[in-house]
């Protein structure tokens, strides 16, 4: 699920008289393996995580928490969207982790798109989530001098795609299924946690965020 801009889409709008009605229940962590292109720091990582965690972590009580940092590099050929996501796809989800989170650099060719995008009004991808398993996601990391960039900066475009991983879908306008999906997750990991150990976390299909057979087999 690519998060376009310039035929922008979001989630919906934060509908806080709903969402603080919820019995959002007790604090809990999603282990994730974030992936690091070559100029993104662990620092760099942890800012743009806190986008989420500094914010809808105490919404939801849920926070996106770092199992592991690993260097994964973006290859100068990689350029369309689904290049990069293609790389994402065919790293094999850790056992330890329920997500995988990659923090993608952009290059000058992504600036000289960026700068035509901007004059023609053609559509950029800024990040993506696989539909699939909703396991997997990848944003950019930094910033060029591009205008799609004022409308959806580094940390709000990761922000938008762990709403994906949690199962919410564009323009639900008054986020009351977003807010069910996340409320399905949360009963989930739970469940889970309490039946399993992380060394059978690819066995297991979460309503909404495994919907193959053998999720594990469509990772490698």
């Amino acid at each position: 699920m690519p998060l376009l801009l310039a035929a922008c889409t979001f989630i919906g709008v934060d509908n806080s008289a709903l969402r603080r009605s919820i019995n959002w229940g007790s604090k809990q962590a999603v282990p994730t393996c974030v992936y690091l292109d070559q100029g993104v720091s662990k620092e760099d990582a942890d800012q743009l995580l806190g986008w989420w965690n500094d914010r809808e972590a105490a919404w939801y009580r849920l926070e996106f928490v770092p199992a592991s940092y690993e260097p994964l590099k973006r290859d100068s050929n990689e350029f369309f969207y689904f290049q990069i996501s293609a790389k994402l796809q065919a790293v094999k989800r850790p056992d330890r982790c329920l997500k995988q989170i990659w923090f993608v650099s952009r290059n000058f060719s992504d600036f000289m798109y960026g700068g035509a995008a901007n004059v023609l009004g053609l559509p950029e991808i800024v990040g993506w989530t696989d539909d699939a398993t909703r396991t997997k996601a990848w944003a950019y990391a930094n910033v060029t001098l591009d205008l799609n960039q004022l409308v959806m900066s580094p940390g709000a475009a990761i922000r938008h795609e762990i709403y994906h991983l949690l199962g919410c879908d564009h323009f639900d306008i008054t986020m009351g299924n977003c807010y069910e999906a996340i409320q399905n997750f949360k009963t989930w990991e739970r469940e889970y946690l309490s039946a399993y150990s992380m060394i059978d976390v690819a066995k297991v299909q979460p309503p909404g965020q495994l919907t193959t057979a053998d999720a594990s087999d469509r990772n490698r």
